[in-house]
């Protein structure tokens, strides 16, 4: 893939979606079965690759919009509209205030769960923020299987799936 830029907030390699059919036709089609799924999404959604990113990839929201960040290993998957729509469930349960992606009520129960059980060290937080990662992931799921399972033709096997580790 072609490098144009580096994302300021991420560090990683910008994929211009003019000029990398790749992962930018690849988005355009996941937004697509996202959209004709009954989840339409507004707004500014930039696609980066992180070739040294470690996991398969990662939402966060900017000024602008939302930003995904994707690992050079996922760009290159046959998975990769699969993860696109797992993140842009995110973003489509940010967009919409569903108390799972709402930023104020997670602080707030993180915040809470932090002082009942006295959680002080570094490694307690990180097993409290993939706690309420997991909890986010299965309200964004809800939304991928039902983008899945109108969009099984265009999407890669159960047998695939099972070879993305």
């Amino acid at each position: 893939m072609q490098a144009l830029e580096i994302c300021p907030l991420s560090g990683a390699t910008v994929v211009d979606h003019e000029m990398d059919n790749t992962v930018a036709g690849r988005f355009r089609k996941a937004r697509r079965m996202m959209r004709e799924a009954g989840f339409e999404m507004g707004g500014d959604i930039q696609v980066v690759v992180d070739e040294g990113l470690p996991f398969i990839g990662y939402t966060s929201e900017t000024r602008d919009g939302h930003l995904i960040v994707v690992s050079g290993f996922a760009a290159r998957s046959p998975m990769l509209e699969g993860l696109l729509i797992h993140e842009m469930s995110h973003i489509y349960r940010t967009m919409r205030g569903h108390p799972s992606h709402d930023r104020g009520i997670i602080t707030e129960v993180a915040n809470s769960l932090a002082r009942q059980h006295e959680v002080s060290k570094e490694y307690q937080g990180r097993i409290l923020h993939q706690v309420i990662n997991h909890l986010q992931d299965l309200y964004a799921d809800d939304s991928v299987i039902r983008v899945f399972t109108r969009n099984q033709r265009e999407l890669p096997s159960m047998d695939q799936l099972a070879d993305f580790s």
